[in-house]
């Protein structure tokens, strides 16, 4: 097919250009693909961020957590209490990122998993990190002075886990476990680290946003090898999923190093049964872009915006290249999807 794309006879508007479309944009939901890219990950990072209202004199958090008395008592780590006396506090301008490498076969590294995360209260900044199995926590204490606390990771997870239950939290049901985000992986891989995912996701279902990128590296059988992304973010409408697909790989225009990246965007706006003359459906837009960047003294770049209204051609063409790079690594996994999804 890759032939017959780039000559005279190629049909864009023909069936076998209409599968391939329809391949490429079924790939944000395919199982497999999301798997493949885990196997072959460079790092899977899932990450949240608060809200944030910004204009003339105001740059404030909406929706900060409220970790209430009856939170503080039956939830909070008891590992942290010396840092949190009081029985009530509010957390602003809530970050966190996990981090999960994958494999380096070059020097045999054992995968690791970072996490970062920073937020504010009224006695002041607070930063978390874990990092080789430990967990520092940096803030101030009540004489202002720079203080640094060592702790276990579980009492961090159990504390990203008290957030998610202060948004889920009802006085009438105070026993109630928290919903989780469902995991989107069945791979093996540290339970604490799914936990974690699942806590960001979930995070983003009551404010601000959560993203998880994948990103993957493989060997492109046609071509240079092949750097592969899947983005997912989730807002707190539960309404909205973005999806991205970023494909980069290193070729050589003009004997000189060139990084070429194409960028697949499918957003997606599920819509919600309301009066009996609205159904339940979905409202999505699709365009590419392609960049180019030339690697020289003065970097040389350009971009091209492919939206398939306005150059189906091209964006046919975009997706075709898409799929040839990633058809070899997709056949280990193509039993997640059943049929597969690059025929």
């Amino acid at each position: 097919m890759m032939n017959q794309l780039h000559h005279h006879e190629f049909d864009p508007f023909s069936e076998e250009s209409s599968k391939v479309v329809e391949n490429v944009e079924s790939l944000p939901f395919s199982q497999a693909f999301e798997h493949m890219l885990y196997a072959h990950r460079l790092d899977r990072i899932v990450s949240f961020e608060y809200d944030r209202v910004s204009g003339p004199n105001v740059d404030y958090n909406p929706t900060p957590f409220v970790i209430d008395s009856d939170v503080m008592m039956t939830r909070f780590p008891a590992a942290m209490r010396g840092i949190f006396p009081e029985d009530e506090y509010t957390i602003e301008e809530l970050q966190i990122k996990q981090i999960e490498h994958g494999f380096d076969d070059a020097i045999d590294i054992i995968p690791t998993t970072q996490l970062f995360m920073s937020f504010k209260t009224h006695m002041g900044d607070h930063y978390i990190s874990i990092e080789n199995g430990v967990a520092t926590y940096q803030t101030r204490n009540d004489a202002l002075d720079e203080t640094s606390y060592t702790f276990e990771p579980e009492a961090i997870i159990g504390f990203i886990a008290a957030l998610v239950y202060a948004k889920q939290y009802d006085p009438a049901h105070p026993g109630k476990a928290i919903e989780l985000a469902e995991s989107t992986l069945s791979a093996p891989r540290d339970p604490k680290v799914d936990f974690v995912e699942q806590l960001i996701m979930t995070l983003g279902n009551f404010s601000g946003h959560s993203t998880l990128e994948t990103r993957a590296m493989f060997e492109n059988p046609s071509g240079p090898p092949l750097i592969a992304t899947l983005r997912e973010q989730e807002f707190p409408d539960k309404s909205v999923v973005s999806n991205k697909l970023i494909l980069s790989e290193v070729t050589e225009v003009n004997e000189r190093p060139t990084s070429t990246e194409t960028q697949l965007t499918q957003n997606i706006v599920n819509v919600e049964e309301g009066t009996s003359d609205h159904i339940k459906g979905r409202l999505a837009k699709h365009y590419a872009e392609q960049r180019s960047t030339v690697f020289a003294t003065t970097s040389l770049t350009t971009s091209q915006y492919i939206d398939p209204k306005v150059n189906y051609p091209r964006w046919v063409l975009t997706c075709q290249s898409f799929l040839k790079s990633i058809e070899t690594p997709m056949e280990a996994f193509s039993e997640l999807d059943g049929p597969a999804v690059l025929d």
